[in-house]
Order: structure tokens, then C-alpha cells, then sequence
């Protein structure tokens, strides 16, 4: 078996994918393929290798980066041992934002959340960079724009709170959206990060919910 300077732990966490169960050999997480919810996709640690047990989607741990964004196996080793590379500190690789000050509400249902979602994104743009990125991923202009990638700001949150909320949009039960204590809402972006975001979308094209891979911003 080839040795790898990585693992599809490593893989895991560059897409940082919501882990639901954990064992000492595997773990269990969300799908980024068919947006399930619920850990369907399982990860093998001891032979580095993926398979959704409810789309099917399976694969070694490059085809799990390769496959999220559509570029060769050979494109996405050499990305993923540049960002391995490129982020040693720990505090540099991509994670899952916490916010101290939210409060968790139960899930709203998938129609408000694709409305929600929706007008999210129309609320952003897409950088230069990111776009530069992605072309060279592989992906075209016309793509880009089918599959709605766009970047997180690094302020102006409460901006974009109040105009989707002036479009009545729901945002209780919102992944990504929480009440403050001030029982203001707040959005789950990163000040110190420029994000580029991904939509997931179930088979029917509703947006369940982001990808947020995170790029440190030097201050």
C-alpha cells in the first residue's frame, strides 16, 4: 500500500465535515455529496476510504476531495498537500465556527431553510480569489454560477441579517443562524477568515445547507 503524508482525517478536516459518530476505527459524518444530515457517510480510518450509505458515493480519500470539487485525483493531491502544508498551526486549518453566544433551536424544515439559504447568497458576491480558485480547479465561469459558490464577508454581518429578515425570511431553526442573548440574530461567519462558501444541495436542488472552507486572514 502507498504511504500518504496524510490520512482521510486530514481530508475530513480540510472539508470540514460534521462528524456524528466516532470509533476507534471510524467515524461516522455528514455527506457533502447528497447533504444528508443524519452521518450517513462513513470514513475508515485503518484503509482511508469513504462510502455513503445512503447515496452511495464511495471512494479512497483524494477521490473524497477530488469528487467535492470536481477536479482530477492528481489536482487534488497536490491541493491537499499545499493547504496541509501551507496551514501547520493548527488555528489556521479549516473548523467549524463557534460562536460562545448562540443558543441552539431545533432544525427548521428543508423548504424554509432553501428560502433562507437562498437569499443568503444573494446577499453575497464571490471574490476574485475565490473565483480565481475555483477556475483553476477545474470549474468555469457558467459553473460557478450553477452551483452558487460564493465568499463570506469579513464584516457587515448584521447587514446581511437585516436584509434577509426584511425579506421575511424565516431564520429560527436555521443551521448557520443563531439568537444572541439580546435575542438579536447573529450569522455564523468568521471575522478573522475570508470563507468561500458551498452550497449542498438535496436531490431535488434545495439548498440544505454550506461548505465553509476558511482561509486565515493576517491582521
Amino acid at each position: 500500500m502507498r504511504d500518504y503524508p496524510f490520512t482521510i482525517l486530514d481530508v475530513a478536516g480540510i472539508l470540514n465535515l460534521k462528524v456524528r459518530r466516532r470509533q476507534p476505527t471510524n467515524m461516522d459524518v455528514d455527506c457533502p455529496f447528497c447533504g444528508h444530515k443524519k452521518g450517513k457517510m462513513n470514513l475508515n480510518f485503518a484503509k482511508n476510504v469513504f462510502r455513503c450509505n445512503y447515496c452511495g458515493e464511495s471512494g479512497g480519500m483524494i477521490e473524497l476531495y477530488s469528487k467535492v470539487f470536481q477536479i482530477s485525483n492528481i489536482q487534488a493531491f497536490a491541493e491537499i498537500c499545499e493547504i496541509l502544508h501551507d496551514n501547520k498551526k493548527a488555528d489556521a486549518l479549516p473548523k467549524l465556527i463557534y460562536t460562545p453566544d448562540m443558543e441552539q433551536m431545533p432544525k427548521a424544515d428543508s423548504e424554509t431553510r432553501h428560502q433562507t439559504y437562498s437569499m443568503l447568497l444573494s446577499q453575497l458576491i464571490l471574490s476574485k480569489d475565490h473565483q480565481k480558485n475555483l477556475m483553476e480547479r477545474g470549474l468555469d465561469a457558467e459553473q460557478i454560477v450553477k452551483y452558487g459558490y460564493k465568499s463570506t464577508p469579513a464584516f457587515g454581518f448584521h447587514k446581511i441579517v437585516s436584509a434577509i429578515m426584511a425579506r421575511e425570511c424565516v431564520l429560527e431553526g436555521v443551521p448557520g443562524f443563531y439568537t444572541k442573548k439580546n435575542k438579536t440574530y447573529g450569522i455564523n461567519f468568521n471575522k478573522h477568515a475570508s470563507g468561500l462558501l458551498i452550497p449542498i444541495r438535496s436531490m431535488d436542488r434545495r439548498i440544505e445547507g454550506f461548505h465553509n472552507i476558511l482561509y486565515a486572514v493576517t491582521l
